[in-house]
């Protein structure tokens, strides 16, 4: 079949990546009127900060303040079908070192898997939900799991640059002769050439295991205010001295978190004061919050500085609990809905146990509860116990 030429091939990438559309080869991108762009889902933006400086210690996650963003992991490197060919050939590729004229055909692009015992090794609290689970390749996640690109270091060395071994252990330098790139979204490996003695078998690099865009803005949009049913009420926390997480009110012109005693309700009401003046609430601006945790995006207040935050907050009051209620439903091998004797109150409240084993609430892990309705995400072997205990 008839090929783009490279002329084509390149303009038309080179122009998207800056913005604009390519109706002609004649033109450069500037000459180009017409927009473009690459379209991506909230699903799979990074939404929690990145640290610049992460340690290179393995399987631990890191992250600034409570929220972890990023984990160092071993990867398998699993050869993929169909990409082994001599680059020499036409078309091939093959570079212009005089080590690469006499290469021969070998495989020339590498899948990142996690290791078959990632889920036992990991201190990861999302392992084993089939994302970050044992001997799944990043490519099937669709983005939900993703290598951190370099550009969020501006380090020397740069800790987010992939490492890679042979299988004796050996790395393979960032500008070895094999020429290697990594796709940092579907987590692949391509060699432009073959070397038989350098045959990659593992990489070390940083995996996003935050949350994502949407879940950030999902929890900004909930002010839970109606939610909780009639027995919550809106209380003001005025003046409080927000404290870093030593309990230490005064700040010492270094650390950049800090925590407020309550969640305020929505996070946008709180009012935010460094020495008397009002910070401004964004990634783009002085501060994020997130729960109950306040990041300073730029610089620490000053040594000495005083904080104060003003904001509304839900005080729930007291309510009855169930204790080890049976939920309705057979646990016959085939059901996976489940009925509770009352609904609990606050949802996030419920404590649901199978067998005895305490399950986690979501939609991407074991259940889901809508009112009085429990869904498990999984269907409970035959004889299954299920216990609730949950105010409402």
């Amino acid at each position: 079949m008839a090929g783009k030429t490279d002329t084509s091939a390149t303009l038309f990438a080179q122009k998207k990546l800056l913005g604009k559309a390519h109706t002609s080869n004649l033109k450069i991108d500037g000459e180009e009127e017409i927009g473009s762009n690459i379209q991506t889902s909230s699903d799979i933006i990074f939404g929690d900060r990145i640290p610049s400086a992460p340690n290179l210690t393995l399987n631990t996650v890191q992250g600034i303040g409570s929220f972890p963003s990023v984990e160092y992991v071993q990867f398998n490197l699993v050869p993929i079908a169909g990409t082994s060919y001599d680059a020499n050939d036409s078309g091939g590729g093959s570079g212009s070192d005089s080590a690469d004229i006499s290469q021969t055909a070998g495989t020339h692009a590498y899948a990142f898997q996690f290791p078959e015992n990632y889920q036992t090794l990991t201190n990861n609290t999302k392992a084993g939900d089939g994302v970050f689970s044992n001997r799944v390749f990043l490519y099937e996640t669709i983005g939900k799991a993703q290598l951190v690109p370099p550009f969020f270091s501006g380090n020397a060395p740069n800790p987010y640059i992939v490492k890679i071994y042979k299988e004796d252990g050996t790395q393979i330098p960032l500008l070895d002769n094999i020429d290697w790139n990594i796709d940092y979204y579907n987590g692949i490996l391509f060699l432009q050439d073959y070397d038989e003695s350098k045959v990659p078998a593992y990489a070390r690099a940083f995996v996003y295991v935050g949350r994502m865009a949407s879940e950030i803005i999902a929890a900004a949009a909930d002010t839970g205010a109606t939610t909780y049913g009639t027995n919550v009420l809106i209380k003001t926390a005025w003046m409080e001295i927000p404290k870093d997480e030593d309990g230490e009110p005064v700040p010492d012109g270094v650390t950049m978190v800090f925590y407020l005693e309550e969640k305020p309700e929505p996070a946008s009401s709180l009012l935010l004061y460094v020495n008397g003046v009002l910070q401004r609430q964004g990634l783009n601006y002085d501060y994020t919050i997130v729960d109950k945790e306040i990041v300073f995006n730029e610089e620490a207040p000053k040594q000495g500085s005083y904080i104060f935050a003003t904001y509304p907050y839900l005080y729930f009051l007291p309510t009855t609990t169930k204790w080890m209620d049976v939920p309705s439903g057979l646990s016959n091998g085939v059901n996976f809905t489940y009925t509770l004797s009352e609904t609990p109150n606050p949802p996030s409240s419920l404590m649901l146990y199978v067998n005895g084993v305490l399950q986690v609430q979501g939609e991407i892990a074991d259940y889901t509860v809508s009112g009085k309705i429990v869904t498990m995400n999984y269907i409970p072997k035959v004889g299954s116990n299920l216990l609730a205990t949950y105010p409402y």
